[in-house]
């Protein structure tokens, strides 16, 4: 596996331990049910909204934020960062892959306003509505509604 990526300085991100961002095509296809990536392309998703915090089980790292491509996911210093602090905000407020936990959703939104700003989170929210719509998936609509209005709100 070709493995491209970068860790995150535990002092800018207010961390224990490092955190590693990694890209890992494969784990993310697996993680939201695509099954090749020409899925992404035919149904118009920007692959930069489909990232995964994973805890690490080595003491040396606080976790892994995994993501499609790192250099798109870099592309875009605004909408990278609110999407690092929203995954950071997942050390505090875990949720499992195949559940939906929208406070702690939320919460790790929160985070990403508080320490990116509101631009990136709100492009982040927006686009995540965007794909909802493209993909006929009213709860992703819906869900990520309930986290725009809350940020919106603050």
């Amino acid at each position: 596996m070709d493995c491209i990526g970068g860790f995150l300085c535990p002092d800018a991100y207010n961390l224990a331990k490092p955190v590693g961002i990694i890209e890992n095509k494969k784990m993310i296809l697996d993680a939201h049910g695509l099954l090749k990536p020409d899925q992404m392309e035919v149904n118009g998703i920007d692959c930069r909204l489909l990232s995964v915090f994973c805890t690490s089980l080595s003491d040396e790292y606080e976790g892994f934020i995994v993501v499609y491509d790192y250099e798109k996911f870099c592309a875009d210093p605004e909408l990278m960062e609110a999407i690092i602090w929203h995954e950071i905000g997942h050390l505090i407020n875990p949720v499992n892959l195949d559940s939906v936990d929208i406070d702690a959703e939320i919460a790790c939104d929160k985070m990403a306003y508080d320490n990116a700003g509101v631009n990136g989170i709100v492009t982040l929210l927006n686009k995540t509505i965007e794909l909802g719509k493209q993909l006929g998936n009213t709860l992703l609509i819906e869900i990520s509604n309930k986290r725009l209005s809350a940020i919106l709100n603050l």
